[in-house]
């Protein structure tokens, strides 16, 4: 508890990858994860981009993570991604 922020904040990464617009017009963000585990698969972050954008003046406004909760499918969540990306917010779902 002497030093919790060198717990509890992750070293600086510069290695974010935005892929190309998928299939279903969304863009995935990638980048390694925080905590490194034995298993490699889940050494790396994915999240799907929801780009927000303001209709009057076609600029972005907000971002917004989205983050899985237990009780939520993954429905939900992309629901919630996809309201707040028609209200101008970009929306990160991780």
């Amino acid at each position: 508890m002497a030093d919790s922020d060198a717990f509890f904040t992750p070293a600086p990464t510069r290695a974010y990858r935005v892929s190309a617009i998928s299939g279903d017009g969304h863009r995935l963000l990638t980048f390694p994860s925080a905590l490194e585990t034995p298993h490699p698969e889940n050494n790396t972050v994915y999240c799907r981009v929801f780009p927000g954008v303001n209709e009057k003046d076609r600029s972005t406004r907000a971002a917004v993570v989205v983050l899985p909760q237990w009780n939520a499918d993954p429905g939900g969540h992309v629901g919630l991604s996809k309201l707040l990306a028609l209200n101008g917010m970009t929306a990160r779902f991780a």
